[in-house]
């Protein structure tokens, strides 16, 4: 599932080519919610805003009308230019990924010069500026692990008030503790403070959950993978997970499903310095 920084990444990317534009047209040819049979309501409308909050992004335009996505495991956001967008839905796949990724389709914004899609997102809907609030109040969302106001304070009570006996690796990917964490930082954040993701809060001090929450945070603002930006912007050092063998995609820490979430999680010992100056997770 996208974390919190993809989605703040996605929404900069959206914000580019979509805030001050006014729609030209609007289709969502495979609405999974009623509220989108409305999608072409949008035409003429100006976009007025692009924003995250956790895994949630939010689009907003002229008449309080607000779209809400949730991507989860299975869906994406594509912006191309028109040219490039009306030749296919995505540029360079086969003929045959063409024509699987065009049936998932949910959504499909275009202004003058740019196209914004979506798609294979499970939850896509329009509301209402209240109507969003609502929905979002109704998930009981803690607060955005990347917000500029992110109080960690806060953050820590609102983890410290979960049930004691629920480990921090499931305690982390808590949407109502806090929103944004995923399964890569609440792994990389565990290891690099050197606790095991198993253990439950209560074993945990203050301290250990402030460690905790405050590697996530900057690991998520300086995420970078490939040539993406860093999502918050210039000043801030790109950061690659330090889990062994994760940049590479093939982490050779031992896993295991862990919890509600039944997601893998790697355990580690803390790691060490190497000879070489780097981290390493060996024993």
């Amino acid at each position: 599932m996208p974390e919190g920084d993809t989605i703040r990444l996605a929404a900069s990317r959206i914000a580019r080519v979509l805030a001050g534009c006014d729609v030209v047209d609007a289709r969502a040819p495979r609405a999974r919610d009623p509220s989108l049979r409305l999608v072409r309501t949008l035409v003429g409308r100006c976009c007025t805003g692009v924003h995250s909050h956790g895994k949630h992004l939010l689009v907003e335009f002229e008449g309080g009308l607000v779209l809400h996505s949730h991507l989860r495991m299975s869906g994406s956001w594509v912006v191309t230019e028109r040219s490039a967008a009306d030749a296919g839905a995505r540029t360079g796949p086969s003929t045959r990924r063409r024509r699987e990724t065009t049936s998932r389709l949910w959504l499909e914004l275009l202004t003058d010069k740019h196209a914004v899609r979506q798609y294979g997102g499970p939850v896509l809907e329009l509301r209402s500026r209240a109507g969003a609030a609502l929905a979002l109040a109704r998930v009981g969302l803690g607060p955005d692990i990347l917000a500029a106001d992110f109080d960690l304070e806060t953050a820590v009570a609102r983890l410290a008030a979960l049930d004691r006996r629920l480990a921090i690796a499931d305690a982390l990917l808590d949407q109502r503790a806090l929103s944004g964490i995923g399964n890569i930082w609440r792994a990389e954040a565990c290891f690099a403070s050197g606790i095991d993701p198993f253990t439950p809060i209560g074993a945990l001090t203050r301290d250990d959950l402030r460690t905790l929450v405050g590697r996530a945070r900057a690991d998520a603002r300086g995420c970078r993978y490939g040539q993406h930006p860093a999502p918050s912007g210039a000043g801030v050092q790109p950061r690659r997970p330090s889990v062994p063998g994760v940049r590479n995609g093939d982490c050779r820490a031992p896993k295991w499903r862990a919890g509600t979430h039944d997601l893998l999680v790697s355990a580690l010992p803390a790691p060490r310095r190497t000879s070489r100056g780097r981290t390493d997770g060996r024993r």
